[in-house]
This record gives structure tokens, sequence and C-alpha cells, in this order.
């Protein structure tokens, strides 16, 4: 029989019996006198005998089984006779029974993992500290604050620490923080403005000095990948080149002591030489005194040429270390400088970005040392800097609009103490470093401005990628209002009879889809093949978000400079009264577009006239080359370079060079502005497979 059956058995007596009392008072139905006595006595003795049956059976087993089940969840299986046995809970105790066997199992092979795990672990750490005891070079991992995580052996002889534990201390403790912060800032632009950076870009060289003895140090910094669990982190392998240094010290003072030795022996020789030649008939006693101090001076300058010879083979030493980088880069680390009392002026990338072989953080400094008082001294509140190729030497360039500076005041500039550094470093020292020299003058290609000129080393890279990265993304999609079969007439007019606005846009970002906005708009208005002069748009714009440290570090623009500015809801509305009846011209033109299409709903406007392309225009002309930025065909075109990543200096540029692509386009044979868009949409098609070529090429 069941425990439900033998349930129903044990209720239904009592129950039958209290439904017959009930009958009995309420109606005509009547029983003896002891009967109802008798059933109530036997319903009281059938529901204790129930009770203590469920007590014995149900109640004190299920709390016997929640003891087992506390037990089993504290890591400790149950004993066989704290188990309730009965047939009420049999199953549910053969279900626990199989849960405690399934769970003693799991926590068997758990810790036998997490014994074998440990060692491995045990015996990863084992193989690093080997590998990192056997590097020479000193080995610093670093979170985002400068917190030393992990270092070698190597790193705490060379910075004379063994005494005392690295790990845990702030690398800024241990040597001078600004290089450190300089080229972690620089890295995070180059992470922030590229992700196809060369792996020559993903670290930076610098020299730094130790803050307890003054160590030269020379660095290696890169930044841990973006995939790591320390993605903010940084990594400094360093060597000590303190001795190198005064090495070279050492062979500047005997170079400049042989100079100045030989210059006695050389003048005596060079006078004895000159008159015996002059007076051939000289007595023979003059004669013999001037033989003799030619013979003197000349062993006097063998001897000079021995103890040079010896001394250079001790003093053989690697040269000053320096790294490459980029012009761009190093105007970047400009931007970055932190404000200071004196502002910077608003810098402007002129040209090409060239290579350069360099100090970056000491020319970094110099350069912001020499713009900063050019604020104060010129009242300077923008200023360009360009860098043009040499003989072997990138010659940097700052212009701005104003006379040239003396001789004594550069020179005092130059005397004073660059900021930020443990050892009174010099702005001379700095030229001295890079064998340089500064000097100002007026600027001959542009009235009333003026330019200091500072020579740097270039650097081998430069003739191996002479050309640089666009940093904006290239869409490959048309624009619709560009087809020429949405023109109608207009699309059998002749180019040189159209209107054209080139324009630019500057922006807080390369992606509108994620909150990227515009911050700069510049356009030029061109009719006839040349650029009307005082039909100009230029406007900066209020955006709704702060403008990131990367996108000013490209274009310039701080966030004070737009705080007072209009909205894009009031600008886009008057540069597209400016557009009437124009056909706008831009270079990688639907990156702009896709900006200005996605304020038209906010701002009240569309703009549905034609666009043109100078990218896709170039890709068309210039078959022969892969490079189509807009530097690579300006400078392809002979069009003057300046004022590069500002919106108006590249509206005025990418004008200038759509102007000098009409001709060759006549002589191609594309004469309309339906001829034109229709090849620039062939083009379109072309650059789309070559993105997907790129995409699928291993």
């Amino acid at each position: 029989m069941t425990p439900r059956r033998l349930l129903w058995l044990l209720i239904l007596p009592p129950a039958l019996a209290l439904i017959v009392l009930a009958l009995a008072a309420a109606g005509p139905v009547s029983l003896p006198p002891l009967l109802p006595l008798a059933l109530t006595a036997g319903a009281l003795a059938v529901l204790v005998a129930t009770w203590l049956w469920l007590d014995r059976d149900l109640l004190t087993p299920i709390r016997h089984l929640a003891e087992a089940m506390q037990l089993l969840s504290m890591g400790k299986p149950p004993s066989e006779a704290a188990l309730p046995r009965g047939a009420l809970l049999s199953e549910l105790v053969d279900s626990l029974h199989l849960l405690s066997d399934d769970l003693s199992q799991a926590r068997r092979e758990a810790s036998r993992a997490a014994a074998s795990g440990t060692v491995g672990l045990e015996d990863e750490k084992r193989r690093l500290e080997v590998v990192l005891g056997e590097i020479r070079d000193g080995v610093l991992v670093c979170d985002r604050e400068g917190r030393i995580l992990l270092c070698n052996p190597a790193a705490g002889n060379i910075l004379q620490e063994a005494g005392s534990p690295i790990a845990g201390r702030s690398v800024y403790d241990l040597w001078a923080r600004a290089p450190v912060e300089h080229s972690l800032q620089l890295l995070q632009y180059r992470r922030h403005a590229s992700a196809d950076s060369t792996a020559a870009d993903r670290h930076v060289e610098f020299v730094s000095a130790t803050l307890n003895r003054g160590l030269l140090l020379h660095c290696r910094m890169s930044l841990l990948p973006a995939s790591a669990t320390l993605s903010h982190g940084f990594l400094i392998t360093f060597d000590d080149v303190t001795r190198k240094m005064e090495t070279v010290l050492r062979r500047d003072q005997t170079l400049r002591q042989a100079v100045q030795t030989m210059r006695s022996p050389l003048a005596n020789l060079r006078a004895a030489a000159e008159n015996l030649a002059r007076e051939p008939a000289m007595e023979q006693v003059d004669r013999e005194r001037f033989q003799e101090m030619i013979a003197r001076e000349s062993r006097e300058l063998s001897r000079c040429l021995d103890w040079m010879a010896t001394e250079s083979q001790a003093l053989l030493s690697a040269p000053w270390s320096m790294a490459d980088i980029q012009t761009s880069d190093l105007i970047a680390s400009i931007r970055l400088q932190p404000c200071g009392e004196t502002p910077l002026p608003v810098i402007r990338e002129s040209g090409f970005p060239l290579w350069l072989h360099a100090d970056s953080h000491a020319v970094s400094l110099l350069l912001g040392h020499l713009l900063r008082h050019l604020v104060q001294a010129r009242g300077a509140d923008s200023v360009d800097v360009e860098a043009l190729l040499g003989d072997r030497r990138v010659y940097l360039d700052l212009r701005w609009r104003g006379g040239p500076l003396q001789s004594d005041v550069l020179e005092a500039w130059l005397a004073e103490p660059l900021p930020a550094q443990p050892a009174a470093l010099t702005g001379l020292q700095v030229l001295e470093r890079h064998d340089s020299v500064a000097w100002s003058q007026w600027d001959t290609g542009n009235p009333r401005h003026s330019v200091l000129r500072i020579p740097l080393p270039a650097s081998q890279r430069q003739w191996e990628q002479p050309l640089p990265v666009n940093n904006r993304r290239e869409f490959h999609s048309p624009i619709t209002s560009s087809r020429p079969e949405s023109l109608g007439a207009e699309a059998e007019t002749a180019l040189e009879r159209l209107s054209y606005v080139a324009f630019d846009t500057e922006t807080t970002g390369v992606d509108p889809q994620h909150g990227d906005e515009i911050i700069w708009i510049a356009g030029f208005r061109v009719r006839n093949g040349h650029i009307l002069p005082g039909q100009t748009f230029d406007e900066l714009v209020r955006p709704r978000h702060p403008i990131p440290r990367a996108s000013t570090a490209i274009h310039g623009v701080r966030n004070s400079d737009v705080t007072h500015r209009p909205p894009i809801e009031e600008v886009l509305p008057r540069f597209h009264q400016f557009t009437e009846g124009a056909v706008l011209v831009g270079h990688n033109a639907d990156f702009d577009m896709q900006f200005i299409h996605m304020q038209e709903s906010a701002c009240g406007v569309r703009f549905d006239r034609p666009v043109m392309d100078t990218l896709l225009l170039s890709m068309l002309l210039h078959e022969h080359t892969t490079e189509h930025s807009l530097e690579a065909i300006a400078w392809r075109l002979g069009v003057p370079i300046a004022n590069r990543h500002t919106a108006p200096g590249d509206a005025r540029l990418t004008a200038e060079v759509f102007v000098r692509m009409l001709p060759p386009l006549r002589d191609k044979g594309i004469q309309t502005l339906g001829q034109a868009l229709d090849a620039t949409m062939r083009m379109v098609d072309v650059r789309r497979r070559q993105a997907q070529l790129r995409e699928t090429d291993p």
C-alpha cells in the first residue's frame, strides 16, 4: 500500500464520524446516548495516531534531510546514519546520495585542476624569471599610473636600487617624469590617430636621467596591447648610457684639445714654408733655422697625431642616442604640452610631414619654449610650422606675421633653461646636441611674415616613406546627388562654365554615427578657373561634446576656441546659402558629406547639389601612382602647401588643386559635368574593389 492510500484510510474514519455527528445535531437522526462520545473519542485517537505517524515518517526525516544538505553545501558529506530512511522520502534520499557523489567528484576534479594550474603557473613564472634574468637591459612593466608591476634583476642593478625592491614603486620616483609622460602621450596619440601604424611607430625612444645619482638612461617605451588585461599599461626597456655619454664628452674635449694643439705647429710650418718660397736666395744660416723649425713642428704634429690615434681607440663609442620621429608627431607633442603661465599659439602644420632623427622630447621642449616667447614678444597668436627637406637635414620653419628676431634676442631665449628638466638644459645645448644652429629672417615667399629656422638631422626613413598616411577614413559609397542621371540638363554644362565651392571640415573624430561632430567648416568659391577673392566661408562650430585631445593634436582646435561659437544649427544653413547654385568640390568628399547629411534634418536644409572629389579625379588623371593624398596631389601639380589640417587651409588647397586639374581633364576628353561625374563613379567602383582586395589579401 502506498503512503498516499494509507494517509486516506487514516483520515477517512474520523471524517465520516464527524459527518454523522454533524447530521445528528442538525436533523431528526437519533443516535444511542453513548455513540457520539465513542465516535468523538475514536476520531481523536485516529487523529493523534495520524500526527505521530506523520511526525515520525515525514517531519523528522525532512529536518534530518535539511541538516544533511547543509553539511553537503559546506563540503562535508553526511554520514549514512544521519540520512533518513523511510517510505515517504526514499526517492529523495536516493537523489541526495547521487548529488553528494557528483559534488564530491566535481570537487576532486576541481582540486586536481587547480593544483595542475598552479603548478603550470609556477612553471611559467619560473621560466619568465629565467628569461628576464638573462636580459642585460632593464625591463619594467607599469600600469597606467606608472606603478611598477614587474621588473627584472638588471633593472635594479642599472638603477642601483638592488638594496630595495622596485616592484610596487612608481617609475616617477626613479627617474625624471617629463620624458616618460611625453613618450606616453606620443604613443597614445599614435594609437588614437592611426590603427594601422607600423611596428616601428609602436614604440618611442628617449633619454632620461635618474633622480638618485643622475644616471643617463637610454629608454624604449611601448604600450601594452589593447587586448591585454593591463591595456592602459606600458613597457620600458632601458640601458645605462652614462659612461657612453662621458666618453662622448671626453671625445669632444679631445678633439678640441687636438685642434688647439695643432694650430700653433701648423701656423709655424706655414710661415716657414712661405719664407723659404719667397726668398730662394736666403742665407744658409737662415735657411737652416727655418728647416730646423719645420722639422720641430713636424715632430710636434706627428706626436699630436699619435696621441689622437691612441685616444680615439679608447674613446670609440656609439653616437648620441636619438630616435626617428615624424614632424607631424613632433608638432602633436608640442600641442599636448601643458599651458603654463603663457599659452601656446595656435599651431598650424604646413607641407609634408618629414622624418627626423632627434631627441624628440628635448626638441619638443625647445620648440614650445620658443613658441611661448613668440607669443610674449611678438604677439603671435598663430604660428605655421613647416618642415623642408635640405641636404640630409630637415629645416623646421616657425612662421608668424611680423618682423624677424634680432640675433641677441634669439640667443637670450636659447640661453634660458628649458622647463620640466632635472638639470639646467638650455636651448643652446639642445642645438649643440643636434649639431645645429637657429636663425631668424624675413620670409621671402610670404610678405610681412618672418621665420625662425632650425635645421635638424634627417632620418633614413625619410627616403623609405616619403609621403604621409591619411588620417581620415575613405568612403566608397557614391553620393546620390552626384550621379549624372540625377542632374538633367546641367549634366551637359561645360566644366569651365560652372561655379564651384571647394570646401573642407574639421571634426571631433572620424565616425559621425557614434557622435563625432563638425567643429570647423570652410569654403572657397571658384569660377572661370580662378578662386574668387573675398568669396570665402570660414566658421568654427560649437560641438555638443568636448573635443578629444587626440583630435586637437591634429587640427589644433581646443575646446576654449569653440566655447562661444554658434552651434551647427546656425552655421550649416549659412554654409548652405553660401554654396547655393555651386558644385561642391572636396577631397575624399564623402567623409565630409557624411557629417553634413547627418545634420540636415536638424538644421532644416538639404545639400542636393553635385559633389566632385579630387581624390577620385586624381585616380583618373594620375594612374601611374597609388598615392592620392591631398599633399601628394598638390606636390604633383606644383601647388604650394600651407595650413594643413585646418578647414580654410585644406579648402583652399583643394580649390587650387581642382583648378589645376581642369586642363588635364579637358585633354582627357572630359569636358562636361556629366562626363566628370560618370568618370568618378567608375573610380568609386575601382576604389571599392581595391579596398576589398586589401581586406582579403593574406
